[in-house]
């Protein structure tokens, strides 16, 4: 099922979003072979915005380009998914000071309806809609920081790190992600950034221990080889 283009994107912006949620999704399964006609065919949109998005996947290596034979996703990779990792904890962690400091009543707001959507969709097993909200919960404490470049920057690299989430959400069934974020959001409210640190680091780095077997298990041709 696809959304519809936003009257405030481009085509490319549109396309980029949509092939994003279907990496991500693995609608479009790790490692399958794509090619612009294919996808501007599914999309109902010309070559020339998919190639413009395949070309912004291309950098961020979700996507593997092979001269005169097209395109492939990329297979989930954990070293990838660990320097996501490792630039959104320093990153996220940095701002939390100033989220403290500046969060408004407005803010605390949209952080509550936030987790109660959460709440809806973790109790309705809608694991895209709550990996979505979730994105979103971390969204709002950058524009509180008044940084939403550095989310932006965030999120380019972290498709990895999504796609990995996602699988999660769907495969192993006691992640206690809204119960984090509450924590999150009551440290802010207490204005304890060191709190709200210490909560932030462990909720990320639960992420990246998610179980790996079982996600093999479940997934096993998604993933490319160990290093070493």
């Amino acid at each position: 099922m696809y959304t519809t283009q936003s009257v405030k994107e481009t085509r490319r912006d549109y396309v980029l979003r949509e092939l994003t949620r279907l990496i991500i999704s693995c609608e479009i399964k790790p490692g399958a072979a794509v090619s612009e006609q294919e996808l501007a065919d599914r999309l109902g949109v010309s070559r020339t915005p998919v190639r413009e998005a395949m070309v912004e996947l291309a950098k961020s290596r979700i996507l593997e380009t092979f001269p005169q034979r097209g395109c492939k996703i990329s297979l989930i990779d954990y070293s990838l998914i660990q320097e996501a990792i490792f630039v959104r904890t320093i990153l996220e962690s940095a701002i939390l000071d100033e989220v403290c400091a500046k969060v408004t009543e407005e803010d605390l707001q949209l952080l509550e309806k936030n987790l109660l959507l959460q709440n809806y969709y973790l109790e309705n097993r809608m694991a895209m809609d709550l990996l979505e909200s979730d994105n979103e919960f971390h969204m709002i404490l950058f524009e509180i920081a008044d940084k939403r470049q550095t989310f932006q920057l965030i999120s380019n690299l972290s498709i990895h790190f999504d796609r990995l989430r996602l699988l999660g959400l769907s495969t192993i069934k006691d992640i206690k992600i809204v119960e984090d974020h509450r924590a999150i959001l009551d440290a802010v409210k207490a204005g304890d950034a060191h709190r709200a640190r210490q909560i932030l680091e462990g909720h990320i780095g639960k992420r990246s221990q998610l179980n790996e077997a079982e996600i093999r298990q479940a997934h096993p041709d998604y993933f490319a080889p160990k290093e070493g």
